[in-house]
């Protein structure tokens, strides 16, 4: 069992890893592949001394084909109970893994964390922007493609693994799944703006007020102290959020 802590440590490491290897659970890999955040899902198989042993990771969507190579740096997250854990790792090796007595699987060998860091999914929920709060958004392209051309639109929602964006249906249309961007928001007054990396997930169309809602998923996090400051005052303000707004508005859980 992982204690009331925020962090999973040395042996509570172990044995959180050893429950997830037990039940095969999923989880979500995300890497830097020139300069872009890159999404990639596996399963955990098990572990042996210090090393975690996890099935060939799949690309997601618009995300090109991983080539495991020893000291790449990954982050990990998957869900577990009330809790979503993340850390940080290298790749070890790729090699095959008897997954059951006379059949063998492509895997990949990762080293065991020092620390997990726990967040409770319950920040996981999309969650509206309370009544009354107008929240402007920036966001542009990685890489400005387009020249250095800016979007505003307004926050719809928020959660801890991404941010919805309302905008007038005109004024972007040549959106690709998986395409990565920057967006920046002040989440509330007095705070400071949060910048973050995501990628266009999908459009939900707002036909009665000629508008669309952008939805986001944010990219790499977990990967540096930063980005972990960053995950935790988001889950802070989605807390704040769900307190302000009725739980029939309280949405479905993103990854």
């Amino acid at each position: 069992m992982v204690s009331n802590r925020k962090f999973a440590i040395g042996s509570e490491c172990r044995l959180l890893l050893e429950e997830a290897a037990g039940k095969h659970l999923p989880f979500i890999i995300t890497n830097k592949q020139d300069n872009n955040w890159q999404v990639y899902h596996s399963t955990f198989y098990a572990l042996k001394m210090h090393r975690i042993i996890v099935s060939l990771p799949v690309p997601d969507v618009s995300t090109s084909q991983m080539e495991p190579a020893a000291g790449q740096e990954i982050g990990v997250s998957f869900k577990k109970g009330y809790n979503k854990f993340l850390f940080v790792t290298r790749m070890v090796a790729q090699e095959p893994y008897e997954i059951e007595p006379g059949v063998m699987a492509p895997s990949v060998t990762l080293l065991m964390p020092e620390q997990i860091e726990k967040v409770q999914r319950r920040a996981y929920n999309r969650t509206k922007v309370p009544a009354g709060e107008r929240i402007s958004v920036s966001f542009w392209r990685t890489g400005n493609p387009d020249q250095g051309v800016v979007w505003e639109g307004m926050l719809s929602d928020l959660s801890a693994g991404g941010i919805g964006v309302r905008i007038p249906r005109n004024l972007i249309s040549d959106l690709v799944p998986g395409e990565p961007f920057h967006l920046q928001f002040v989440p509330l007054a007095g705070f400071e703006p949060l910048q973050v990396n995501g990628c266009f997930r999908h459009a939900t169309e707002l036909p009665e007020k000629g508008e669309v809602i952008l939805g986001f998923k944010m990219m790499g996090l977990e990967m540096e102290e930063g980005g972990r400051q960053t995950l935790r005052q988001i889950s802070r303000i989605v807390t704040i959020y769900q307190r302000r707004a009725p739980i029939s508005e309280h949405s479905q859980m993103t990854s």
